[in-house]
């Protein structure tokens, strides 16, 4: 069972009257599974070597386009690539294509992490869009002012050229980039419900392995954690690729397992204190989502006000 704790700041006193604020979410959860193939191309070819695309003096979106093989349920893609300019975390979209085969019309949004290793660099939708069978997309991703990415290229057996642009009306140019489109995932998304002094809150997520351990993680702060570091940023080993840290995990509230759904579902009561009303909480679930290979993942975040 799972387990429930009191955030006990001070003496609890009875409250009246007391507001009830819907949890604002943010963030998106980490890939972790597939149900569905990738859409990909050359991500099975060795890389040896690579293309750099700066942003240059303002900031600047990148687009890779991708032809669909079928109708898939989209909800994010991977770029083999590193940042020249320190870890980010930055927006990332699902583009449609006009009768000129350049990029036309958002059609999804959420983040891409990028870290300063050559790796698969995920980026995540906060929702799925259907492309359909025969027509061409754009994975696209943005570049802050004077920050600089590599994409990894190949030139072994039976590569295949990609067209890149760096402005949506520009000229397409071609390289042999690895990628692949995530297809009907699965990723942690936590559910919580409205918040307010002297509540008991339902806090659950959903997008687990059925029967997976997972921990609920409280925090105070969004801002940056207890060595300094700002926030989001990339959860190393042992999470898996592209898991965003995106509070301060100042505090577990419980642990439980998954059920056959893949849904584990707890709550938290915070204290009646009148004392700390407006005070905000922030949540953020981890979840061991391969226990063979002792790695974890972690949901989007959820921000609650007292």
């Amino acid at each position: 069972m799972f387990a429930r704790i009191t955030i006990a700041l001070s003496l609890a006193l009875s409250a009246t009257a007391l507001a009830q604020n819907t949890p604002v979410y943010a963030g998106q959860g980490g890939l972790h599974s597939q149900r569905v193939g990738a859409i990909e191309c050359n991500s099975l070819l060795a890389p040896n070597g690579s293309v750099t695309v700066s942003a240059g003096g303002s900031n600047r979106r990148i687009y890779v386009r991708f032809l669909a093989d079928t109708g898939r349920n989209v909800d994010g893609f991977e770029l083999s690539m590193r940042s020249n300019s320190g870890q980010l975390i930055r927006p990332a979209s699902l583009y449609s294509a006009n009768a000129n085969s350049k990029p036309q019309t958002p059609l999804a949004q959420g983040v891409i992490g990028i870290g300063t290793s050559f790796d698969w660099c995920h980026a995540t939708f906060s929702s799925t869009y259907r492309v359909v069978g025969g027509l061409l997309y754009f994975m696209a991703f943005d570049l802050h002012a004077g920050e600089t990415v590599e994409m990894r290229t190949t030139t072994a057996a039976n590569y295949r050229t990609v067209a890149y642009f760096t402005s949506a009306t520009g000229t397409a140019q071609f390289q042999p980039l690895r990628y692949r489109v995530d297809t009907d995932g699965e990723r942690m998304r936590l559910h919580s419900g409205p918040t307010g002094l002297g509540m008991t809150v339902p806090v659950d997520c959903t997008g687990l392995p059925a029967g997976a351990l997972a921990f609920l993680v409280l925090g105070y702060s969004n801002q940056i954690t207890s060595t300094s570091r700002p926030l989001p940023c990339l959860a190393g080993s042992p999470f898996v690729d592209g898991s965003i840290q995106y509070i301060a995990f100042d505090a577990i509230a419980g642990a439980g397992y998954a059920d056959s759904t893949g849904t584990i579902r707890g709550s938290v009561s915070y204290t009646s204190n009148p004392a700390y009303l407006g005070f905000t909480f922030f949540q953020q679930w981890a979840g061991l989502v391969d226990p063979s290979s002792g790695s974890w993942a972690l949901s989007n975040y959820a921000r609650l006000q007292l």
